[in-house]
């Protein structure tokens, strides 16, 4: 099936990487100063399917739409997925794809999302698939829903189911790639790694190394060496530099200057 191929995994079905992309001053939500923006997401992307994850406060009605519209003209991305699968969220989905906007919806298997408490929550999560499915969703996400839920809702459905958390009966997988990729191995991230994520490689490990191995040679000095100090000053330059420096009452300056001229000069010849 296509969509095995389009979404087996998040570095290429998207840019979501739970890092909230820049959007705008008037419709920041949850946005980090450092997260990138849409049209980088979409330039990243190339040729794959790149949607923007619309999170859940403060988007409702014609708000929702709004910014689906400046996402999609601004951002360059092909589609929206709204989190969550609360009756407003369907709403909104409805709304969105109206609109004339692709919209993934989103369902998370948790009891305090659904409306009836007295219902079978396995039965709701079949029945809010099924929902964003009618308010026009090409796709639904089901995230840590069991498999037999899964297996259930994928059959009751015509569109295609994306999984995460939940199990291997979904039309397609995604996961998070700092997840996948073991970016993250500080044992504050342990803690909180999803069970469900398969981790296939220690990354994190390989950047730490990397770091503690910068900072010992920035302490040491043998970092930065000739080698990574490029730009240099001829011969003739450096004593005009010098003579200037000393006219203009420099001394200190200047003698730092000249010890550093020869320091560089042993190292090169190393």
């Amino acid at each position: 099936m296509v969509w095995r191929g389009i979404l087996k995994d998040s570095l290429q079905v998207c840019y979501k990487v739970l890092s909230w992309l820049k959007f705008s001053t008037a419709l920041h939500n949850q946005t980090f100063s450092n997260s990138p923006d849409c049209e980088e997401g979409a330039e990243f992307a190339l040729k794959n399917s790149v949607y923007y994850d619309l999170f859940v406060h403060g988007f409702f009605g014609k708000v929702a739409v709004e910014a689906a519209v400046r996402i999609l003209k601004e951002g360059g991305m092909d589609a929206i997925k709204l989190e969550g699968g609360s009756p407003s969220r369907i709403v909104a989905a409805k709304a969105i794809v109206e609109a004339g906007i692709a919209v993934i919806g989103h369902c998370l298997c948790r009891l305090n999302i659904f409306g009836d408490p007295n219902r079978n929550v396995s039965v709701q999560v079949v029945e809010t698939a099924l929902a964003l499915q009618e308010a026009g969703c090409f796709a639904v996400v089901l995230e840590c829903v069991p498999a037999p839920v899964v297996a259930a809702a994928t059959a009751a459905l015509q569109i295609p189911t994306i999984g995460i958390g939940a199990g291997p009966y979904c039309s397609g997988q995604v996961l998070v790639y700092h997840d996948l990729l073991g970016m993250l191995q500080h044992p504050h991230h342990a803690k909180v790694t999803p069970k469900f994520c398969k981790q296939y490689a220690r990354v994190g490990d390989v950047i730490n190394k990397a770091l503690l191995d910068y900072k010992e040679d920035v302490i040491n000095g043998s970092f930065p060496d000739a080698q990574h100090s490029p730009y240099k000053i001829s011969e003739t330059g450096a004593n005009g530099f010098l003579n200037e420096l000393q006219k203009l009452g420099f001394d200190k300056a200047a003698s730092a200057a000249s010890e550093a001229v020869q320091k560089m000069v042993t190292k090169s010849t190393k």
